[in-house]
C-alpha cells in the first residue's frame, strides 16, 4: 500500500489539464518507457528529500545512519525490512528521528500505544536508494550478525531464559562491542537485550 500510495502521488503530480480533458504528463527522464523506472526514481528522490529536511531538523548525519540502520535486517545476505517497536527504543531522540522519517515518507508507522511499530515504507529503498544501499553494504556484517542476534533473543525469551539459550562465545565479543557502541553508529540494546548479553 505504501508504494501504491507514492505511485498514485506521482501520477497526481503529473495530471495536467488541456482545454476540458485531463492528461497525464509522460516525463522526459522516461526515454525507456518503462514506469516502474519512474517510481523507483520518485523513492529514490523521496530518500534523499525526506534525508535533507532531517538534516533542516537538526538532525546528524550519524543520527539519521543509525536510524536506517535499525530499520534494516539481512537474511541469507539479502536485505529486508526489520520492524522495531517504538517504545523499546532508550533514546527519545533515536524515537523522535524515526517518528520524523515516517512523518518524511520513508517509514510507516503502525499500531497504537506500546503496539505502535516502525519499518521502512519499502524494501525497494534499499537496492533503489544510493544512500541505504552504500549504508547496508558498510554495515553488511552487523546487520547480517544482529539478525542472528535476534532470532537468539527471540529463543532465550521464549525458553523462559533458560542458560542452553544463551550466546555462543563467537557471538558475544560482537554482542559485547554493540553494548559499548563507542562510534554511536547503532541504535542500543534494549533493556531486555542488555540482560541477554550480560547474562551470557
Amino acid at each position: 500500500l505504501p508504494l501504491l500510495q507514492e505511485a498514485l502521488r506521482q501520477c497526481w503530480r503529473r495530471l495536467e489539464r488541456v482545454g476540458t480533458q485531463w492528461r497525464l504528463r509522460q516525463p522526459p527522464d522516461l526515454a525507456d518507457g518503462d514506469p516502474a523506472r519512474l517510481l523507483e526514481d520518485a523513492l529514490r528522490r523521496r530518500g534523499d528529500d525526506a534525508v535533507a529536511q532531517l538534516r533542516r531538523l537538526n538532525y546528524a548525519p550519524l543520527d539519521i545512519d543509525r536510524a536506517l540502520l535499525s530499520l534494516v535486517r539481512l537474511v541469507d545476505n539479502r536485505p529486508l525490512r526489520r520492524r522495531l517497536l517504538l517504545c523499546e527504543l532508550a533514546s527519545e531522540r533515536d524515537r523522535h528521528l524515526l517518528e520524523d522519517m515516517a512523518r518524511e515518507r520513508i517509514a510507516v508507522v503502525e499500531g497504537e500505544g506500546s503496539a505502535r511499530t516502525l519499518e521502512l515504507l519499502h524494501e525497494s529503498l534499499m537496492s533503489g536508494w544510493q544512500k541505504l544501499a552504500d549504508l547496508i553494504t558498510q554495515h553488511r556484517d552487523f546487520l547480517s550478525w544482529r539478525d542472528r542476534f535476534d532470532r537468539e533473543f527471540a529463543a532465550w525469551l521464549q525458553g523462559g531464559r533458560a542458560m542452553r539459550d544463551l550466546l555462543r562465545r563467537h557471538d558475544l565479543q560482537q554482542a559485547s562491542d554493540w553494548l559499548a557502541n563507542e562510534a554511536g553508529v547503532y541504535i542500543p540494546p534494549t533493556p531486555d537485550e542488555q540482560s541477554y548479553i550480560q547474562a551470557s
